[in-house]
């Protein structure tokens, strides 16, 4: 169960870009604040931007970024490499894809609905991937 949990949490900051959207706040007859993609039929709604954090630069990031520029006027500036992952989020993505290699059914929470959907082989294939990627940034 913690694993399914821990799962969709992945699946969420893995999206972090595309969660950036307009959401819909509204309080229902009982007083409970609920958000949503799709607005209520029957209750008023406001309206919510969100917005992706910024990307992460590091002092020594920048300056490298600047001196690349600097050195080769006119040329872009190579990216620099993604930084090393610390210890706690590698065993997490290790936890994360030992769960979806031998497990039969694994589940996510659709974040419009809350109800828990089973990953089908696309989806599933596309979460191992993109955790074996993010292994590669571990020590």
């Amino acid at each position: 169960m913690h694993k399914t949990i821990l799962l969709a949490a992945l699946g969420a900051a893995l999206a972090g870009p595309a969660l950036a959207a307009d959401y819909h706040r509204w309080v229902d007859d009982n007083g409970t604040v609920h958000f949503g993609t799709r607005p209520p039929a029957n209750q008023p709604s406001t309206t919510v931007t969100t917005r992706p954090a910024p990307p992460v630069t590091t002092p020594a990031a920048a300056a490298s970024a600047a001196a690349t520029t600097e050195d080769t006027p006119g040329a872009a500036a190579t990216p620099p490499p993604p930084q090393p992952l610390d210890a706690s989020t590698c065993a997490q993505l290790r936890g994360h894809l030992e769960t979806l290699r031998n497990k039969p059914i694994v589940r996510e929470v659709d974040p419009d609905t809350g109800e828990h959907i089973t990953l089908d082989a696309e989806r599933r294939a596309a979460m191992t991937q993109q955790i074996s990627e993010q292994l590669q940034r571990c020590p």
